[in-house]
């Protein structure tokens, strides 16, 4: 073996130095790149994803569109799957803006709007007044679908053979020209032709056979899946005609339900009420890339009501939060003898949509997001109704003056014949509505004379919601308080019926002290409170806020704590605090 001189192995020893240092200097030259590329965030992945959207961002307009149409075609592929035979296109993917719109409207049947002379005369009296919009039937009272449609179900039961509107969409062109706001009337289940086609979709009787009602009419079972993907069907191909707004009716079980009950066999046993507004928040989500706005028509009487009183399926705080807009059905002529103390609430038409839209108006204030209210109000004489009185442009302005007068500006007016305008018969509107500028003049005056007295639109102060709210404490009548105790809409009707189980004290006595509004929406109000058992009332001082137009209180935490816990001797004498969970 060879001995290394001295002077090699020295410069094999600096090479080797030179070498490290390299490999060093590399190593955390490279390191550093990669720390400051996870503080900028442009690491090796961040980069890929950098230069996989570069195409994208050097897109064309035209490439761009091309790809948003390949996106459309894939997912209506989709939906064809999806639907099948209920399949309706989906809408182009440029839609012009379809804002809300304060509706003033006429409800009008196919046969009206396809008759030429009529409708020319309907658009004359939005022309000359403060019409605005028109409800035309596209799936009428019977089932029918009035019009030509696409639909392949539809063309398979034929259930548009009856059509009376010869081209929908030029029609709805027509009436959006004017500026006239279009609603697509869908009656969902009532329906007999459907019924007709397939008997298997109708209620059942319980001895066999399809139900029927008094009048002879089918309707379908609400629990079948297959009339809700129909309707949906409908209204999406509504739609795409060039409707703003699709507006569902007869979303209920038939009335006189205890009869309907015993006769009839069920297709499945959910509450009739979750039924319903399940369906409605089907058909909305169905909706919502048709650019349209969803109403639902309900019986104005489940405003006054608690619940489903009814037993129809129709329950406010159910519906209410699931549709754009709510339509409760207030003709005076619905309401039976002694509603809101008349003997004939037919025959006090103001004073009858006064109170009932008061109680909608109550209704709305502790959800959150609730449809805007749009009352159908009377444009008919009740024949049947003992002690009724003629309705004219009279008895109608009556009912539209009391809706403003709480502040709600949109209405539509029901008349199943449609005569509304001078055609020998009818109630003869030409002359006795507002023009749109007295409308607008009217609301003003009524909005500033409301700010000038510090009302919400109930025409209620800050002292009579914290009354009313004190008045259903004392009385132990949770309905009451929970409409005017403000709690930022954490407790639905549910929550709070269950937190005023836990009410163990008892409210004695109460004065408000003193009161007033801040601004427009805040209050403040001083009241003096006597519990059960205590010798003197204490002061306290709450707040106050506005919300959905109507006033509702604040309490103190104090009061609230006192409120579910009391002080009760025990066996021996003493004082121990105690709190129940029912009362």
């Amino acid at each position: 073996m060879k001995k290394i001189s001295r002077t090699s192995l020295i410069i094999v020893v600096i090479i080797g130095i030179l070498c490290i240092g390299g490999l060093s200097w590399a190593f955390f030259s490279n390191n550093d790149e990669a720390v400051n590329g996870v503080v900028n965030g442009d690491d090796n992945g961040d980069k890929d994803k950098e230069k996989d959207k570069e195409p994208d961002d050097e897109m064309t307009e035209e490439e761009k569109r091309e790809l948003i149409e390949k996106e459309r075609k894939q997912r209506e592929k989709e939906l064809k799957e999806e639907m099948g035979e209920y399949f309706v296109p989906l809408p182009p993917v440029e839609q012009e803006d379809n804002p809300p719109v304060k509706a003033r409207g006429l409800y009008l049947t196919g046969h009206s709007v396809a008759n030429e002379a009529r409708l020319s005369k309907f658009l004359e009296l939005a022309i000359n007044t403060e019409i605005n919009s028109i409800v035309i039937d596209v799936k009428s009272d019977d089932g029918i679908i009035t019009h030509p449609s696409d639909i392949e179900f539809v063309n398979k039961v034929n259930t548009d053979r009856l059509a009376s509107i010869d081209n929908l969409s030029r029609l709805v062109e027509r009436l959006n020209d004017a500026g006239i706001y279009t609603i697509a009337r869908v009656v969902v289940f009532k329906d007999n032709q459907i019924v007709d086609e397939r008997p298997e979709w109708g209620l059942q009787r319980r001895d066999g056979g399809v139900w029927r009602d008094r009048q002879g009419v089918a309707w379908v079972d609400p629990h079948h899946k297959e009339i809700w993907d129909y309707n949906l069907a409908v209204a999406r191909e509504a739609a795409l005609e060039g409707f703003n707004e699709i507006q569902f009716d007869y979303v209920r079980f038939p009335d006189n339900a205890a009869v309907v009950d015993r006769e009839v066999d069920y297709a499945g046993e959910r509450d009739k009420d979750k039924v319903i507004t399940e369906f409605l928040e089907y058909a909305r989500s169905g909706l919502e890339e048709y650019n349209v706005h969803v109403s639902a028509d309900t019986f104005g009487v489940i405003a006054t009501s608690w619940g489903d009183a009814d037993n129809i399926g129709q329950n406010w705080e159910k519906i209410a939060p699931v549709v754009d807009v709510h339509c409760p059905m207030v003709y005076p002529s619905h309401y039976g003898p002694g509603y809101f103390g008349y003997q004939v609430p037919d025959a006090e038409p103001g004073g009858t949509i006064t109170n009932a839209l008061q109680d909608a108006l109550k209704r709305n204030a502790p959800i959150e997001n609730p449809g805007r209210i749009r009352p159908y109000l009377q444009a008919f004489t009740a024949t049947w109704v003992r002690g009724n009185i003629n309705y004219g442009s009279e008895e109608v302005m009556e009912q539209i003056k009391a809706a403003y007068e709480l502040g709600i500006d949109e209405y539509l007016l029901w008349c199943s014949s449609n005569t509304y305008v001078r055609e020998g018969t009818g109630i003869s509107l030409d002359d006795a509505l507002f023009t749109r500028e007295e409308t607008e003049a009217f609301l003003a005056e009524r909005e500033e004379e409301r700010k000038a007295k510090r009302l919400d639109n109930k025409k209620h102060s800050v002292k009579d919601a914290a009354e009313e709210f004190l008045e259903g404490v004392k009385r132990n009548r949770w309905k009451d308080a929970y409409f005017y105790h403000s709690t930022g809409f954490t407790k639905d009707h549910r929550d709070y019926e269950e937190w005023a189980e836990s009410w163990s004290a008892s409210l004695e006595d109460y004065e408000i002290a003193s009161y007033g509004a801040v601004d427009g929406s805040r209050g403040e109000v001083e009241v003096k409170v006597k519990w059960e058992g205590e010798e003197e009332a204490r002061k306290e001082e709450w707040e106050a806020i506005k919300e959905n137009k109507v006033w509702r209180v604040i309490p103190s935490e104090e009061f609230l704590e006192i409120l579910v816990t009391y002080e009760e001797e025990d066996e021996n004498g003493d004082n121990e605090n105690r709190e129940e969970e029912d009362n």
